[in-house]
This record gives C-alpha cells, sequence and structure tokens, in this order.
C-alpha cells in the first residue's frame, strides 16, 4: 500500500506538471544544502520552481499527467525546475548557477510538452526572453514612426526658420 507522503507528493508533482509548461531536468549531485538552496532561490526570483523528488515519484506523476517520456534520464539524483510560459528566465539563472559551481547537470529539456536535446538549454539560456523580444518588436515597430516625426519635425523647424528670416527681413526694410 502506498504511503500517504508519497500519494501526496505525487499529486504535488502532478500539479506542477500540469500548471508549468517549461520543465527541465537536472542532476543535483555534488551540490550541497546550502548551494540547492540558493538555486532554489535564485530560481524563485526568475519565476521558477525546483523540486527535488525521487525518480519513481517523477515517473507516476509523469505519466498519470501524460508529459513526454523522460523516464529514460531519471537516474541518480534528480531536480525538476518548472515554470510557465517563457523558459529563458529560468535557463539563463540555471546557466549562470551551471558556470559558476559547474553543477547541476541537465539531463533534459521540455517545453510544451516536446522533448528537446540537452544540447539545446545553452541556445535557449542565450536568447532573449519574451520581454525583450517584446520590447524589441515595438522599438522595430517604433523606429520607423520616429524617423517619420523626426523628418516631419525637421520640416517643420526649417519652415519655421525660414518664415522667422523672412519676418526679419521685412523688419530690417
Amino acid at each position: 500500500m502506498p504511503n500517504p507522503a508519497k500519494i501526496e507528493l505525487v499529486n504535488e508533482l502532478k500539479e506542477l506538471l500540469k500548471n508549468n509548461n517549461v520543465l527541465i531536468v537536472a542532476d543535483h549531485s555534488g551540490l550541497n544544502v546550502a548551494q540547492i538552496s540558493q538555486l532554489r532561490r535564485k530560481l524563485g526570483e526568475s519565476g521558477s520552481v525546483m523540486r527535488v523528488a525521487k525518480n519513481r515519484l517523477i515517473q507516476i506523476a509523469r505519466a498519470e499527467v501524460g508529459l513526454a517520456p523522460i523516464d529514460q534520464v531519471l537516474e541518480g539524483p534528480t531536480s525538476l525546475i518548472l515554470s510557465k510560459n517563457d523558459p529563458v528566465p529560468s535557463a539563463k539563472t540555471l546557466k549562470v548557477f551551471i558556470d559558476d559551481i559547474a553543477k547541476p547537470q541537465i539531463k533534459a529539456v521540455i517545453i510544451d510538452d516536446r522533448l528537446y536535446d540537452v544540447s539545446r538549454f545553452d541556445e535557449i539560456a542565450t536568447m532573449p526572453g519574451i520581454d525583450q523580444l517584446r520590447a524589441m518588436f515595438l522599438g522595430a515597430i517604433a523606429s520607423p514612426i520616429t524617423g517619420l516625426a523626426v523628418s516631419l519635425s525637421g520640416v517643420y523647424r526649417g519652415l519655421a526658420i525660414a518664415l522667422n528670416r523672412v519676418a526679419e527681413q521685412k523688419q530690417a526694410s
């Protein structure tokens, strides 16, 4: 008979897997408690959640939710990094942490129920985030409008200067 604590943990994992469309599976071996706590805090600041769970419980929750199969990577200590909507902030945070400490090791990346090759993690971590992409898009849209406004203001300024000179010449004569 299953342990009530394990049933509760599977239910929590199922909710996390249902409510987040970004999942990064990592091997946290070699990290001490302070480093894991620091990583959790940094991921929390980027809008992500990190959970450590037994592989068998992750397998059960994943199967019940219907998520892409990741059983082949569920060996050894496993951490789940989950995020909603934008994978970039959590990937960037994790990448900085990995660059500093050389751990954890990325096992799998799933975005919108699609399993990506682990080598794509670095690409995701170096991409601009959704907010930055929106700003770039709005800047690209606003650029021609700004250019037009500057051009038109230059024409009006030139006209005002010419009219001012004509007025000065008439006053001088």
